[in-house]
């Protein structure tokens, strides 16, 4: 990127949004940040949430004119907006839907006539690859699931959402980037996430509860490392421009009960680990290539368990009602 572009992130107070508003704004950018504030993670970064570059503007990616009016002579524009999290599945499907394919259809809208854009990131899910995903790579076949299942509204949306962001590349020319993260976590997650539900389990001394037998099977990429990723692919728009990138970590694969066993041990506590029932359909492997991103330059730099040790310190410095 350079000192002139003027980045707009749609859903940039969510804990993703927080953490690239603040890579761009240490860049010299100018960040509009566009959201609803309901998930909050920037009320944490202070030195974010009044940076003299960044503007904020609440809003609902439902409101097109809004859309339009927020987004102004942005060159780089970054849709995160989307109601996630599986509770949310089960009791708003219909909001999750409407949210994640609307909102993607009015930004897409509010600039397919706008040459001053550079790139649309455009933020779908790891979810879209199903209930097993080993070694997942961008060119292979993405799934619905179960039509009839809530489970995999969400995934739905995504898969949605993304081809509309396809779509208008081939149509009208937007620029195009498909960004499907794995697993992210890290200091600011104020959402929904193993991660952050076990670690501030353990900061309360609390059983973690694990789902069916703990054998489902995750890697996790610290948002340090995500964030890179974005980096990366902002250097290489060429090559980045009509395609879809995972970014996530391809090794370090644990199950959910070792997660919960390496949390608790990180945190020196032992409150024990209780097995509950899943609600719906779980994803029993989640796992990406990243073999496009590796092309590019991206090396995943920081392993589990010191971002669990950097995450726990966070939450331990921070109360944070996680949702």
């Amino acid at each position: 990127m350079t000192v002139d572009d003027s980045v707009f992130l749609t859903g940039g107070a969510g804990f993703i949004g927080t953490a690239l508003a603040r890579h761009f704004l240490e860049q010299g950018a100018r960040v509009t940040v566009f959201d609803v504030f309901v998930r909050d993670a920037m009320q944490y970064f202070p030195e974010v949430a009044k940076h003299p570059n960044l503007r904020l503007v609440k809003g609902d990616v439902r409101d097109l004119v809004a859309v339009k009016a927020a987004i102004g002579d942005a060159s780089l524009v970054f849709h995160l907006a989307a109601i996630a999290g599986v509770s949310k599945y089960f009791r708003i499907p219909a909001e999750v839907m409407e949210i994640n394919v609307i909102g993607t259809y009015n930004v897409l809208e509010a600039i397919k006539d706008n040459r001053k854009v550079r790139a649309f990131f455009d933020f779908s899910t790891s979810e879209i690859y199903g209930s097993n995903c080993f070694g997942a790579r961008e060119d292979g076949d993405v799934k619905m699931e179960n039509i009839f299942a809530k489970r995999w509204t969400y995934a739905t949306s995504k898969i949605a959402s993304e081809k509309f962001g396809m779509a208008y590349h081939w149509q009208h020319g937007v620029p195009f980037i498909g960004i499907r993260p794995f697993n992210v976590y890290g200091p600011g997650q104020v959402g929904e996430g193993v991660i952050s539900y076990f670690l501030n389990n353990c900061l309360r001394n609390e059983v973690i509860n694990v789902t069916g037998d703990g054998a489902q099977s995750r890697t996790y990429c610290y948002i340090d490392d995500f964030v890179d990723g974005i980096r990366l692919l902002l250097g290489n728009l060429d090559q980045a421009i009509g395609a879809s990138f995972n970014i996530g970590r391809a090794t370090e694969i644990y199950s959910v009960l070792s997660l919960a066993q390496l949390a608790q041990e990180v945190a020196g506590v032992s409150p024990g680990i209780e097995f509950i029932q899943h609600a719906g359909d779980d994803v029993m492997v989640r796992s990406p290539s990243i073999d496009k991103m590796k092309a590019l330059g991206f090396r995943p730099k920081v392993e589990l368990r010191e971002g669990l040790r950097r995450t726990l310190a966070w939450y331990r410095s921070h109360q944070v009602a996680l949702d």
